[in-house]
């Protein structure tokens, strides 16, 4: 009798989701199907947490507070002004985030209505972006089991999580994902200019809703370039329009920071982490001293030579952070190499524990053991041990899945293809300053990679 419950419970892991001509329009339906069931879920474990913006108004924090202020400047100001009079936080903050949710703030206020809706919506931006990087997936010929693929991602308490919080990461994880999907199916394409166009313009928009992804356009051109199948000079047509409309939103949001603050510049804040973590971090290391001790003194600095004054001056600002950061970075390779495996760390072994406490109302201090060992709510202990149990798994699938991709000739494109995105943001995301959620733009090749590792073991094998 259990071998048979295993047996079925094999066959449901294992059972492949493939693309063919004939059935494209079942897959997107499957795939509609399953977003849909992520997101229920998600809503429904929200609903179930007592300190859920479903149920009660949070309190911001961090970088929550500077785009809630200029949501509500924006609705204030009927759309009129992003620049906050004796503020600098539209010096640090790109416009997309701000932009989405002022209309929203402008109608409903920013009360209960407001951030009901508000995660909703991130919560369908995050599960989105997973249907369309399986569907990606299936274009280039790869299988997945969508039942495996559904339960990791439901355990996927990162992504959970800061799609609760107001921040830029749901609607970053979502465009970024529809621009790489976009540009993936362009490639040995006839006539793919309009793709490019289209992925151009959706990863200029990426970019100024977090500019971490400013350089991802190089290795898209790359790869417009080499998996052309165009001759002469008509090979150039596609990079050329993807990188003009790239430029589009991109260069708009430069033409104005020129026009606001006097400098064309993306955002400052790639400089205020160098300024307040990097810096600090090297001689924090250096002097065997607490980080945030060292980060006050920084602070404190910084405020005495920028004053109120001057606290909208761009020049002021950026050149300050970096003379004084720049030269203690420059000279500490050494110690800058230290940073990287806790960095790596961080970002990819990094719990929700904390957050899912404070959605839960639960004792900051107490831990993954101590609630174990209490035992009062096996629904929380479920979620933060899934948690372990589906990031270790994932992990472990997604490795079986490179795996199988190499022992296959021909789908090592496929394999590069989603190995990029996971690159690229791991590359950049190490540091003083890394944490757990930037993860958040790779689980969704992640967790493709992952619900591919057993697709057809028990039928047939998807790399067919």
């Amino acid at each position: 009798m259990a071998s048979a419950h295993l047996a079925k419970i094999w066959a449901m892991l294992t059972t492949p989701l493939e693309l063919t001509d004939e059935n494209a329009a079942h897959v997107r339906r499957h795939l509609l199907i399953l977003a849909g069931a992520i997101f229920a879920v998600r809503a429904a474990l929200l609903l179930l947490a007592p300190e859920s913006p479903l149920r009660t108004i949070p309190e911001p924090k961090g970088d929550e507070i500077g785009y809630l202020a200029l949501t509500q400047h924006l609705a204030q100001s009927n759309f009129t002004s992003y620049r906050i009079p004796g503020d600098s936080v539209d010096q640090r903050r790109p416009p997309v985030v701000p932009v989405l949710a002022a209309p929203v703030a402008k109608l409903f206020g920013q009360g209960r209505v407001f951030w009901f809706l508000w995660t909703l919506f991130q919560q369908a931006c995050l599960a989105s972006a997973l249907a369309i990087a399986a569907w990606a997936a299936l274009r280039l010929g790869f299988a997945i089991s969508p039942w495996l693929f559904g339960i990791l991602a439901a355990f996927d308490m990162i992504s959970f999580v800061f799609g609760v919080r107001f921040l830029s990461e749901a609607i970053y994880v979502l465009l970024f994902t529809l621009s790489y999907a976009v540009l993936v199916s362009a490639l040995d394409r006839p006539q793919a200019w309009k793709r490019a166009a289209v992925a151009g313009l959706l990863l200029g928009l990426v970019v100024i809703t977090r500019p971490i992804a400013q350089f991802f356009f190089l290795p898209a051109l790359v790869l417009l370039l080499w998996r052309s199948p165009e001759k002469s000079l008509r090979r150039l047509l596609a990079p050329a329009c993807f990188l003009m409309a790239f430029l589009l939103p991109i260069g708009a949001w430069l033409i104005r920071n020129q026009a606001v603050h006097g400098q064309p510049f993306l955002s400052e804040i790639s400089k205020v982490n160098l300024y307040r973590y990097w810096a600090p971090g090297i001689e924090a290391a250096r002097e065997n001293r607490p980080f945030l001790e060292v980060q006050a003194e920084y602070d404190v600095r910084f405020q005495a030579a920028v004053t109120d004054v001057d606290v909208e001056n761009a020049q002021l600002r950026q050149e300050f952070m970096m003379s004084e950061a720049l030269p203690v970075i420059k000279s500490h390779p050494e110690t800058i190499a230290t940073f990287i495996v806790p960095g790596f760390y961080h970002v990819l072994l990094g719990r929700a524990t904390s957050p899912l406490n404070e959605l839960y109302a639960k004792p900051a201090d107490r831990g993954v053991m101590g609630h174990l060992r209490a035992m009062e709510d096996p629904f929380h202990i479920l979620l933060v041990w899934g948690e372990i149990a589906a990031l270790l798994g994932t992990y472990l699938l997604a490795a079986l899945s490179i795996l199988r991709f190499l022992w296959n000739r021909d789908r090592r494109l496929p394999l590069l293809l989603f190995l990029l995105p996971i690159a690229y943001h791991l590359a950049l995301s190490w540091g003083p300053e890394a944490t757990a959620r930037f993860r958040l733009p790779v689980m969704p090749w992640l967790l493709v990679l992952a619900a591919g590792a057993l697709a057809g073991l028990g039928k047939k094998s998807p790399l067919r």
